[in-house]
């Protein structure tokens, strides 16, 4: 089955701050007192990070309005579909996490300490946001044929793929692959620090967009490009 567990993860203390909701920039001048301990939960988040992905590769077999059918009866519905798995021949499913070890540190250390609690939080926050990144690029560069393009990343909870709908239809093909990786009643995933995604892949279909363009949080979330100031609403 397509597990890959060989990633190097590498995030600094600015990514630390900004997982925290933080402007590194800001945050140094008003409270450099908090910069110590966002290093030092860097420095022990990388040795807890255990990444693990999975994936699955199906065709597509027919597209029916906002409906997408894929091979061996799998699916994927909403308005996500006509905006942009449009033209695709195939679709990724992805799931990754770097596991609950660190998650487990951050409850133990929340009472006696939860400065630091917090700080060791964030960088889970950004390791995982950084494998995803890590996950999207080998999809690109290794798996995806030269004479194909792909979408961007498409994740359940976007505006037009509601949540419990979006992991219901990614994790019914996962599934087969691991239970590493698995979802709550709530629709949540197991390990809390994990993600999920789908790309379609085709010759025509559509690379551009913004994931934050169709995010309900793009003005609060420290991935967001609104809310580290790199565009303008």
């Amino acid at each position: 089955m397509p597990i890959l567990t060989d990633w190097d993860i590498q995030i600094d203390v600015d990514d630390v701050l900004r997982a925290q909701n933080a402007r590194p920039e800001i945050l140094k001048k008003r409270s450099p007192q908090l910069i110590p301990i966002a290093e030092q939960a860097l420095e022990e988040a990388c040795t807890l990070f255990k990444p693990f992905v999975m994936y699955k590769i199906l065709s597509v077999e027919k597209l029916e309005g906002n409906h997408l059918t894929l091979e061996n009866d799998y699916f994927v519905d909403g308005e996500i579909v006509s905006k942009y798995l449009t033209n695709s021949n195939s679709v990724i499913f992805a799931a990754c996490t770097i596991s609950d070890t660190l998650e487990k540190k951050v409850s133990d250390y929340f009472i006696p300490n939860p400065s630091y609690a917090l700080a060791l939080n964030g960088a889970g926050i950004a390791g995982v946001h950084k494998l995803s990144m890590m996950v999207k690029n080998y999809f690109k560069d290794q798996i995806i044929p030269d004479h194909c393009l792909s979408t961007m990343a498409l994740n359940p909870g976007m505006v037009g793929w509601p949540l419990a709908e979006g992991q219901s239809q990614v994790f019914s093909v996962l599934s087969s692959v691991s239970d590493n990786i698995r979802l709550s009643s709530s629709s949540l995933m197991i390990p809390s620090k994990s993600t999920s995604f789908i790309m379609g892949v085709g010759q025509n279909v559509n690379p551009n967009g913004s994931h934050c363009d169709y995010c309900n949080r793009k003005y609060t979330c420290f991935m967001s490009d609104y809310a580290v100031g790199n565009k303008q609403s």
